[in-house]
């Protein structure tokens, strides 16, 4: 199972935060046993992500004075100590409750904003920009599945990580368009940066490789690959395992659902794998971004230099490489940064497969987990108003797009400051501009 759906699950999946995370190993370490059925003790003690489950052999549990559906599936005997690991918090409820659809709505808003200029304005139609609109694509579709699917499962269940509300095909379906975004927008925010790259390093390679063409097929092929990622990841989660829960007696959990549902692989090996490739890909381009970057910025004081030498200011010099290499930096520090607690868990997860070893308290675990997913979050709100907003040429096209009014003055404004002759010809050339400002109005 890959460590973005198993033992801690992707960034845009529900987690399985208590039972789950240890029902997972347990499983695991039955498969191992060759033991058939888990089955926690009665009354666990300790903490709540210790020990929650108990192994025991299949005669004794065919004894057990249990109904006939949960004979074969595994058991959890919940107590008072531990219930708290299998429900929502405060915390937990606030962020799903409030914070969720708050960046659910701005990240639509804002990614739907950029594609919407850039379709509108013909001026934005550049090769960067195409790669930033199949970003925000990508960021679109990853907030859809990954918080409309947490919101779901906590209206429909209590259970943090219960994969029931989802079915066996929804759970597989969900992760699956998660993951994809997840993969296409490394390869996106890569493009970008091999673009300026050329652009800078390579201006006259640049030219013949920015056609109409080159950027459709760097994009498809971002997604091709991106889908052959996911599909190897795909018996990560090929059971659809039920779990019968055993609450406390207390009246206020009689109503508790008796069931939960977790996707999970048959094979422990397959967890192995899936978290290698989870963590592979991240590292490599976060690798192959630095390289890009740096190269970027000795381009641009290279090229500073030059323009030095042939009159410019010295104070020029330093405030357009300034200006370039801060949006350099907040492009790619805000992205990797936001993704990378996450990926740090995953990689973690794959050294204590590889040394049986945890770095990470088990009591700390959840809640690093839960900040991770919310800044995987923030990262794709963020990307239209980093990638964007600190354009001046975008604020420029998206007045323009989104305002009649602005357009309708830069006319008059332009009859007034020129000659008659002029004025016409300016006013032919405005009024072409303005229909395609003004489209949005007209439809």
């Amino acid at each position: 199972m890959s460590v973005l759906e198993g033992d801690i699950k992707k960034p845009g999946a529900t987690g399985i935060l208590g039972v789950a995370y240890f029902i997972h190993g347990q499983a695991g370490a039955a498969r191992r046993a060759n033991t058939a059925v888990p089955c926690k003790s009665s009354r666990s003690s300790g903490s709540a992500f210790g020990a929650l489950l108990e192994l025991v052999n299949m005669d004794d549990f065919m004894s057990l004075n249990e109904s006939v559906d949960c004979l074969y599936e595994f058991r959890v005997n919940i107590s008072l100590d531990s219930v708290d690991s299998y429900t929502y918090n405060d915390g937990q409820s606030f962020l799903i409750i409030v914070l969720l659809p708050i960046l659910l709505f701005l990240g639509i808003l804002g990614n739907t904003a950029f594609i919407f200029v850039v379709y509108r304005q013909t001026e934005m139609r550049t090769v960067t920009n195409w790669y930033l609109t199949n970003l925000a694509v990508a960021d679109i579709l990853f907030l859809l599945s990954a918080i409309v699917d947490k919101l779901w499962a906590y209206y429909l269940s209590p259970i943090p990580g219960d994969n029931g509300p989802h079915g066996h095909f929804g759970c597989i379906v969900l992760y699956l368009i998660a993951d994809l975004t997840y993969f296409a927008s490394l390869g996106f925010v890569t493009l970008v940066s091999f673009d300026r790259f050329l652009a800078v390093r390579r201006p006259q390679a640049s030219k013949g490789r920015r056609g109409k063409r080159t950027p459709v097929k760097l994009c498809a092929g971002s997604w091709v690959l991106s889908l052959c990622v996911v599909a190897c990841l795909i018996p990560s989660r090929d059971m659809f395992v039920k779990y019968c829960l055993m609450w406390p007696e207390e009246d206020k959990y009689q109503g508790f659902p008796s069931h939960m549902y977790v996707c999970q692989s048959r094979q422990e090996w397959v967890d192995y794998v899936s978290n290698v490739m989870q963590t592979v890909p991240f590292f490599l381009a976060f690798a192959l971004n630095v390289f890009l970057y740096v190269n970027i910025i000795r381009g641009l004081d290279r090229s500073i230099q030059n323009l030095g030498s042939h009159g410019m200011s010295q104070d020029k010099n330093v405030t357009m490489r300034n200006q370039i290499a801060r949006m350099l930096v907040v492009n790619g520090v805000v992205f990797f940064c936001c993704l990378f607690p996450f990926e740090l868990i995953a990689l973690f997860n794959v050294i204590r497969d590889i040394q049986k070893t945890n770095f990470i308290p088990a009591e700390w675990q959840g809640l690093f987990l839960e900040i991770s997913r919310a800044l995987s979050y923030v990262n794709s709100v963020a990307n239209p108003l980093i990638y964007t907003l600190m354009s001046h040429r975008y604020r420029a096209n998206f007045k323009m797009a989104f305002s009649f009014e602005r357009c309708r003055g830069i006319v008059s404004q332009r009859g007034r400051k020129e000659n008659d002759a002029a004025a016409a010809n300016d006013s032919r050339s405005a009024s072409h501009r303005c229909q395609t400002a003004t489209r949005v109005e007209i439809l």
